[in-house]
């Protein structure tokens, strides 16, 4: 007598998923050994995932980073890093990172780098070596940017909440932070150091190419005054020789008697243009550009490519001091 075993449903199931569970390994490991196959120089090594506060550190981060640098801006375009805060989901996606560079902006010191001094993201302030300027060029003027307002003098060699940080609209302090950014690549991803270097030199060529060229175009225009809403120039100009007159004092719209002397700078200069964050409210910039019978116009100092968005600074200020009581006049 023949005994057949009889198979129950169990059985079956078990046997489909070990069929399945084999299949799903001879995959995987085919598509691992295509990724590694793909990657003849560091095997299996993803790219570094690093974290900016703002769009522009971002842009020259990636340029020397290139695509062994996951780099990020924590702040998205349209946003203003003076009033955004991270959602929940964005503080994850920060403590998932292997490094976050800062450039000590207020959002920096007082939320981010907090967030993350227990975990093991590298923290590096890659705005180290750059000369910092006083907002508006007064060293005792402080706004909403900057952290608050002070009278100590003494206070102003170390207190960083008293300067301009906008320090990537100057070329040379737009390599310094490359150079920042460089040391730190090459320190965590040593077999791709020579990678880093080529995009570094690379990059620093643009630079300096561009700030040869913006110094003969912007150089007419040596010593003349541009009106800005918010004081978001001050890098740009004192590199290239202008005067900033900010309409904005300690992030608060101007007072009459404010708007009157902006009115009297800007006959004086035939300024008839106001150059505004579209991250700001346009209201009192409005107000001013109507006393003056002069317009309002765009300009962005967190645009991520920063090497076109200083063609395009530099582009509307000539615009704006050379055809000024053309262009403006209602």
């Amino acid at each position: 007598m023949i005994f057949r075993k009889k198979y129950t449903s169990f059985d079956v199931k078990r046997f489909y998923l070990l069929l399945i569970t084999g299949f799903c390994l001879l995959l995987t490991a085919g598509c691992s050994e295509r990724r590694k196959s793909d990657d003849p120089n560091n095997k299996g090594i993803p790219p570094i995932v690093i974290y900016t506060g703002i769009r522009p550190i971002a842009f020259i981060v990636a340029k020397v980073g290139g695509k062994f640098a996951d780099v990020n801006s924590l702040v998205p375009e349209g946003k203003s890093p003076h009033s955004f805060l991270p959602s929940p989901a964005d503080i994850d996606k920060l403590q998932r990172a292997d490094c976050y560079f800062s450039i000590n902006l207020a959002l920096e010191r007082n939320v981010i780098l907090p967030v993350l001094s227990d975990t093991g993201v590298k923290i590096t302030d890659i705005s180290s070596g750059i000369e910092r300027l006083p907002m508006s060029g007064d060293p005792r003027h402080g706004c909403d940017d900057c952290g608050g307002f002070h009278e100590d003098k003494h206070a102003i060699a170390t207190d960083h909440e008293l300067f301009d940080p906008h320090i990537w609209l100057d070329p040379e302090n737009a390599i310094i932070i490359a150079t920042n950014a460089l040391k730190i690549l090459c320190e965590s991803l040593p077999a791709r150091s020579e990678y880093f270097k080529l995009n570094y030199q690379r990059l620093v060529r643009n630079l300096q190419s561009l700030d040869s060229r913006l110094r003969k175009q912007l150089s007419p225009f040596r010593g003349e005054t541009f009106l800005v809403y918010h004081p978001s120039f001050g890098y740009f100009a004192k590199r290239y020789g202008l005067v900033q007159k900010a309409v904005e004092i300690d992030g608060k719209s101007p007072s009459p008697r404010k708007v009157s002397q902006l009115v009297e700078i800007a006959r004086k200069n035939n300024i008839h243009i106001i150059f505004v964050q579209p991250q700001f409210n346009q209201k009192a910039a409005n107000a001013v550009a109507s006393a003056i019978r002069g317009r309002v116009v765009p300009l962005n100092p967190l645009h991520y490519n920063v090497i076109e968005n200083l063609n395009t600074i530099a582009l509307e200020i000539r615009q704006a001091l050379g055809n000024g009581s053309r262009d403006g006049k209602n």
